[in-house]
């Protein structure tokens, strides 16, 4: 009766809003607490009611996403910071622990993803789920994004080889369960949408670090680079990291040759 008598007052739409959500009307509150945000966008209380309205939705992230956008147009006291303050935290927390419900919702969470060595890790754990053939797309997709689509040509399917995560092992930066899970029953097309979607949200640095693991793990080597490989290889090292002594290993000095020519070549 109220919205009848005056319609364009966002305080009416802001109490409904409280309203629905004690009846666990979620769809509801949330579209009369945008239409209470709609006539006032400095009326904070409409942004807390669309923010519960999406955690009854169970949709986290869009929750913190609304504090966000308050503390943009409204004023940021200290209650409004403590909520987006726990808003984030709730959000992060079901990001490990809740299921995956989209492409776009997987997307969002590497939006939010902090630590470069999630984000780096997140990428490798994926790109090893998918098959040869579903990284030779993704792959040509990121060729695609860098302007050299052609050059998927030099790369066949077996050469698209799985990444060594043991670095991010060791730092405790582990397979997400949920994460994989999702990922695996997306078909390839959906697979690459996920990681583009990703690729675009790394920064600069982050796809410096993605160019030079896919570099290591996915150009060939040249003959001469194979053979000196090999041969260190086979050099035996002293405590202190340098090479044993000729004497000390077969073909010693052929050895010592190739490890100074490789020095010399790592130096220029």
């Amino acid at each position: 009766k109220a919205i009848e008598l005056d319609e364009n007052n966002e305080v009416i739409w802001s109490n409904r809003a409280a309203v629905r959500l004690k009846l666990g009307m979620g769809s509801e509150a949330l579209s009369d607490a945008n239409k209470c945000i709609s006539i006032n966008s400095k009326f904070l209380k409409g942004y807390h009611r669309k923010a519960l309205a999406y955690k009854l939705l169970n949709d986290d992230t869009a929750a913190y996403e609304t504090y966000l956008e308050a503390a943009e147009k409204c004023v940021e006291d200290a209650w409004l910071h403590r909520e987006k303050k726990k808003a984030k935290k709730e959000m992060l927390k079901a990001h490990i622990e809740k299921p995956i419900q989209s492409v776009e919702h997987m997307v969002s969470i590497f939006k939010f993803m902090e630590d470069i060595w999630d984000r780096l890790s997140c990428l490798a754990y994926f790109w090893n789920v998918a098959t040869k053939e579903e990284r030779h797309k993704i792959f040509a997709r990121f060729l695609a994004l860098g302007n050299t689509p052609e050059k998927i040509a030099e790369f066949s399917i077996e050469d698209m080889n799985a990444m060594t995560t043991e670095n991010y092992e060791k730092m405790n930066k582990l397979e997400n369960p949920n994460w994989i899970n999702f990922f695996k029953t997306l078909k390839t097309e959906a697979k690459v949408t996920v990681l583009e979607g990703m690729w675009n949200l790394t920064t600069v640095e982050e796809k410096e670090a993605i160019i030079k693991d896919l570099q290591y793990f996915l150009v060939k080597p040249t003959p001469e680079e194979e053979a000196i490989a090999a041969a260190l290889d086979a050099v035996e090292l002293n405590d202190d990291g340098s090479p044993a002594p000729p004497d000390a290993v077969t073909n010693g000095p052929v050895i010592e040759e190739l490890v100074e020519d490789k020095e010399t070549s790592d130096k220029k």
